[in-house]
């Protein structure tokens, strides 16, 4: 017998889905180590603050605070990043 109602199943994996929640982390979590590292060349790790990259982004800090927990993190985050965009290529 053929469905006769109008309803929309959902997609197998919302999870690639670009309007969901992951993929939107992921996205910005890509801008934050995207402009973070373009600033630590800039202005220097050192001199570098998380107010900055946060201010960079349009973000609080309080939401940065959110994706890495430390400077430091972020700065792992960075050349982890760094590291696999290397290897892909």
């Amino acid at each position: 017998m053929a469905r006769t109602d109008n309803t929309v199943s959902a997609p197998n994996s919302s999870a690639d889905s670009p309007f969901s929640r992951g993929a939107q982390h992921k996205a910005k979590r890509a801008a934050i180590l995207s402009r973070a590292a373009k600033l630590f060349n800039t202005k220097g790790a050192r001199a570098a603050t998380l107010a900055d990259v946060a201010n960079k982004l349009g973000l609080t800090k309080t939401s940065l605070y959110y994706y890495v927990k430390t400077k430091e993190d972020l700065i792992y985050q960075c050349y982890q990043s760094a590291i696999a965009r290397l290897h892909l290529s």
